[in-house]
């Protein structure tokens, strides 16, 4: 079994900058080929792709040269077939686990036995000291510095409004602060929202779990609508 890992297309602003400035993107299309066939040609006969992609409209370009797509970032449930080749998706935060079974001809035909996403919470615990001692490790810093209080709320905050208007506040106070001349301030959504009372660091980092460089940019008014939009 040959593995490609690829980014989605499309996926570069997903991205802290300045961990991937010495990277060049390209999209997955121009190189699958390339890819699978060099696997194949080493005696690879199946490939198996992991896309940081939502599997909806797939390319055929990239469906026609693997054999299974793990498909992954709009943390969606996917489990379809799209030229006989299966694309599944698991959902977010564990909920799922993406199971595809495969059988393999002597004459190097592909097909699917089974595909499912299982549900996380009912499939048991790999029996590993190495790994458990490793997430032990990370579980006993986060906590810690998790359960940390950093702030205390009058009251909750929403996800798509009231946290978004808060941190672009923020934004524009730091603007006016530092004599930065500015027309708006722009931020997507949270991830989750914050309930009134004391907020820990883990609540806040669950919310927003962003490490981007914020930028004052100027440009078009076309160019500001269509971020409005987006």
């Amino acid at each position: 079994v040959g593995i490609i890992g690829m980014i989605g297309n499309g996926q570069i602003s997903s991205i802290v900058s300045n961990n991937v400035d010495h990277l060049t993107f390209v999209k997955p299309t121009t190189l699958i080929k390339d890819l699978s066939d060099e696997l194949r040609a080493k005696g690879c006969h199946i490939i198996a792709l992991s896309l940081h992609e939502g599997g909806s409209g797939l390319s055929s370009t990239i469906t026609d040269c693997v054999d299974v797509v793990f498909a992954a970032h709009t943390h969606q449930t996917e489990n379809k077939l799209q030229s006989n080749v299966p694309i599944v998706q698991g959902s977010c935060n564990g909920k799922y686990i993406s199971k595809v079974k495969l059988h393999l001809d002597l004459d190097g035909t592909v097909t699917v036995v089974e595909r499912d996403n299982l549900n996380g919470e009912e499939i048991p615990e790999a029996d590993d000291t190495g790994i458990t001692k490793i997430i032990n490790q990370y579980k006993t810093e986060y906590e810690t510095l998790g359960s940390s209080v950093i702030a205390n709320l009058g009251g909750s905050g929403n996800q798509s409004t009231t946290i978004p208007h808060m941190v672009t506040t923020a934004f524009a106070d730091y603007a006016h602060e530092n004599n930065i001349d500015f027309d708006y301030a722009i931020t997507n959504n949270a991830r989750s929202g914050l309930t009134s009372g004391e907020v820990t660091y883990s609540q806040l980092y669950k919310s927003l779990p962003f490490d981007n460089i914020v930028y004052i940019a100027e440009c078009s008014g076309n160019d500001l609508s269509y971020q409005l939009g987006y």
